[in-house]
């Protein structure tokens, strides 16, 4: 399942779902984190976040500031998979009745197959939520993070080019039924 929204007009009901694996993704700034918080207060969700660790991670930040594509730098890929791992599994131990909320994945065309492996692999029922904003709100959005102007720029222009090819393999993988290729 895929759900377009934005954080106004969110009109869907994951509660009809049980022992679901969430993806939330979409640009930098459209509130997938807020999105997240709410679902971990109304649903038993347990909220994951890789990207507040690796802005946690001076190495990794800088890193991801020098990436050509920050909106998904082969940097942190390794990083995230192995901290959401981690995550899912204290979840499944500790609180095997939570569905499970993943900010800020797919980024690439390649984790979206690799969400639907581990959704499968998990026996969890997978769903893809892109999240929307405006590009001015999304930019007021950032600059209240405390990144600089420069690499605020870099991330509003690398969403524009990266998220079309995630958004569109959502849709193949979901409705073509092609899931894992």
């Amino acid at each position: 399942m895929i759900v377009k929204t934005d954080l106004k007009g969110v009109t869907f009901e994951l509660s009809a779902y049980t022992n679901w694996l969430a993806f939330v993704t979409g640009p930098t700034g459209s509130g997938k984190s807020t999105f997240i918080s709410n679902l971990d207060h109304k649903l038993m969700a347990a909220g994951i976040h890789p990207g507040k660790e690796v802005r946690k991670s001076g190495a990794l930040k800088k890193a991801v500031m020098a990436s050509e594509n920050p909106t998904a730098p082969a940097v942190t890929d390794k990083f995230v998979k192995e901290f959401v791992m981690r995550k899912i599994k204290r979840v499944m131990k500790d609180s095997p009745q939570y569905s499970i909320a993943v900010d800020g994945m797919p980024r690439s065309a390649a984790q979206v197959t690799w969400c639907v492996d581990l959704a499968l692999s998990l026996r969890k029922e997978l769903v893809f939520v892109f999240m929307e904003a405006e590009p001015e709100e999304r930019a007021r959005r950032l600059a209240l993070r405390g990144d600089s102007q420069d690499f605020v720029q870099k991330r509003l222009v690398s969403d524009e080019s990266t998220l079309p090819v995630v958004l569109q393999r959502m849709k193949q993988v979901v409705l073509g039924g092609k899931f894992g290729s």
